[in-house]
């Protein structure tokens, strides 16, 4: 390629403009610069620069590119500031591809074939490149048999790479056989890594027998691990004898933990005795646990008396409980005086339960009198002192100590003379059994004994109410006032009072007549009580005011005990005194009271006690 520059001597300043071109050979034209740089202008002195030059440019190539530039600051101070080309005339000569020829460029002479792509020097021949495996100015000779791939330099024929376990310019020396993988650098024969046991540039030395399975770095033959017991960069220390399983750090021998009862970084110091199992932490003597009793960081001070089992907080010495009667951060305060057991919150002070007749939070209320034990939050009642029951403790027990408190049934066994749950019936007289002979007299007698009982009874009742009757005693119904007798009751009493005229005392009269004793009743009587059935047989009654029973007149035995506690249930004060009588009457001829009337109609309570120990419920029935 010959480059022919203007001459003109208008343009002196030339060389300025021209200094530092480039020429690049490419095949396509999307950049000057894109392809190869086959020359560039480094002349130092501005008169260096040739106008006529001649270059050898040995590529095939489409295009020859003739580029300058200016950079800021200059590449050289002789530089113009601006580039500019001032070209006559390029040429550029050359031979078709895969031919060359010396003398008049004939290129008559083919390429040697082992050129790379055929191409070569179109003067000379000589092959731009060769095809692999191939190196030589004409490429005619092999690569050696070692190179990775068989590539090499074409200039020299030293390889690119080399084969694993080789090495050199050609690869024709092996790595040392500790190599790890007999692998080695290229140039120096060096060793990327040693087998273990061996260190150094070609693995040829020995590492420590104390390194952990002989392992060392490669460069200075230190351990990356020691075998127990031993630390140091070689391993060539043993560690403290303190140490647990004598194991410590390799890179200062501190023991990673410590025998039980030492403590320090070489274990060196003894824990505090009141440690529990002389173990403390290896860093600062502080204990992991204190015995029972000791509290403190290295246990040092004694756990208040009052603790419950002398344990208390190893940070603090805080009780974690208390010993009865005992509160507070260190139990040193007392609990409330009527706690159960003398036991109270740690904190609060709250009972976990009562003593006997207290109750509340802190059991400072004391229950009712009634009470020996009762509920700790509401007060109710939950134990009765003996010989009461009910829900508030104030109905007595039957002849017994003790009864159960929801039904009044005794708990224990009844007082002499008395039997049955409750312990309110008299037992019988009992007589020498005899041998039984026939069950037939047994039956008689039983029969006999109630037909004669019902005639008595009845005999009785008659005699009684006659007598009443002629007595004519008002104070026996003095309880019976017209202002407390009630109008809607379970007789239909209607009460209208008369008033009184002429001074004359208010008779009150009660009778329930039967048929065969049917009498005219007094015409002075103010009030007269008489049966319904014996009111409607009369046309007219002298009395102003009649009471009377519209209960049933006549009714089955077997329906008497029924009747009489529906009565008693609607507190009739007229039925409850004629009740009281026949109780009286029935108890006395009867021998025994029945148990329907086991737990008395009302309170229960007796004013007087009546011949043969029949307690009586006022001194009305007792005077009969």
């Amino acid at each position: 390629m010959v480059l022919y520059h203007s001459s003109c001597s208008c343009y002196a300043n030339f060389q300025e403009r021209f200094g530092g071109y480039q020429l690049y050979l490419s095949n396509a034209t999307d950049s000057p610069t894109q392809g190869v740089l086959c020359y560039e202008d480094q002349s130092i002195n501005k008169a260096d620069v040739k106008l006529d030059i001649e270059h050898q440019c040995p590529f095939v190539a489409r295009y020859v590119t003739v580029y300058n530039y200016r950079n800021n600051p200059k590449r050289r101070s002789w530089y113009s500031d601006n580039a500019i080309l001032e070209l006559c005339e390029v040429m550029v000569f050359g031979c078709a591809v895969g031919r060359h020829g010396p003398g008049n460029n004939n290129c008559s002479n083919m390429c040697q074939g082992s050129c790379y792509g055929g191409n070569c020097n179109p003067k000379t021949g000589v092959c731009f490149y060769c095809e692999t495996g191939k190196y030589g100015d004409f490429c005619n000779l092999d690569c050696p048999s070692n190179c990775k791939d068989n590539r090499c330099q074409k200039d020299g024929g030293n390889c690119f790479e080399c084969v694993p376990g080789t090495y050199s310019d050609k690869c024709d020396e092996t790595c040392p056989v500790t190599c790890n993988e007999t692998l080695c650098e290229k140039n120096t024969g060096t060793c990327y890594g040693c087998i273990p046991g061996k260190y150094g540039d070609k693995c040829d030395l020995t590492c420590p027998l104390t390194c952990n399975e002989t392992f060392c770095e490669k460069g200075t033959g230190n351990c990356f691990g020691c075998v127990p017991q031993t630390y140091g960069n070689r391993c060539q220390y043993n560690c403290s004898t303190n140490c647990e399983n004598s194991l410590c750090a390799q890179d200062s021998g501190h023991c990673n933990n410590c025998s039980p009862g030492k403590y320090g970084d070489f274990c060196e110091f003894n824990c505090s005795n009141n440690c529990k199992n002389t173990k403390c932490l290896r860093n600062n003597g502080s204990c992991e646990e204190c015995v029972i009793g000791k509290y403190g960081d290295v246990c040092q001070y004694n756990c208040s008396t009052n603790c419950r089992d002398m344990v208390c907080a190893q940070d603090n010495g805080h009780c974690t409980a208390c010993v009865p009667t005992k509160r507070g951060e260190i139990c040193q305060l007392d609990c409330p005086e009527n706690c159960q057991n003398g036991i109270c919150d740690k904190t609060t002070a709250s009972c976990s339960g009562c003593v006997g007749g207290f109750f509340g939070t802190n059991c400072s209320m004391p229950c009712i009198s009634n009470c020996s034990e009762c509920d700790q939050n509401s007060g109710e009642c939950t134990k009765c002192v003996a010989g009461l029951y009910g829900l508030s403790c104030s109905m007595t027990c039957g002849h017994c100590s003790r009864c159960v408190m929801d039904s009044g049934v005794c708990s224990t066994e009844c007082d002499t003379g008395y039997e049955g749950n409750f312990c309110r019936t008299r037992k019988q007289a009992q007589t020498p059994s005899t041998p039984p002979t026939s069950p037939v007299g047994p039956i008689v007698g039983a029969v006999v004994g109630v037909i004669l009982a019902a005639v008595i009874v009845t005999v009785l009742i008659i005699l009684f109410r006659r007598r009443r009757l002629s007595a004519g005693k008002p104070k026996s119904f003095d309880g019976i006032l017209h202002s407390n007798l009630k109008q809607d009751n379970i007789y239909n009493e209607e009460v209208e009072k008369r008033s009184k005229t002429q001074g004359e005392a208010e008779k009150n009269m009660y009778s329930n007549i039967s048929a065969e004793e049917e009498e005219e009743p007094s015409k002075e009587t103010g009030n007269v009580y008489i049966n319904a059935a014996e009111v409607s047989r009369e046309e007219s009654t002298p009395a102003e005011n009649v009471y009377s029973n519209t209960g049933p007149v006549g009714f089955p035995l077997s329906e008497l005990i029924s009747i009489v506690q529906t009565k008693l249930q609607n507190k009739s004060e007229i039925f409850e005194k004629e009740y009281k009588v026949c109780l009286f009457i029935v108890i006395f001829v009867g021998g025994e009271k029945p148990e329907y009337l086991e737990t008395p109609p009302t309170s229960g309570q007796y004013l007087a006690t009546a011949p043969n120990g029949i307690r009586t419920r006022d001194t009305e029935v007792e005077r009969l």
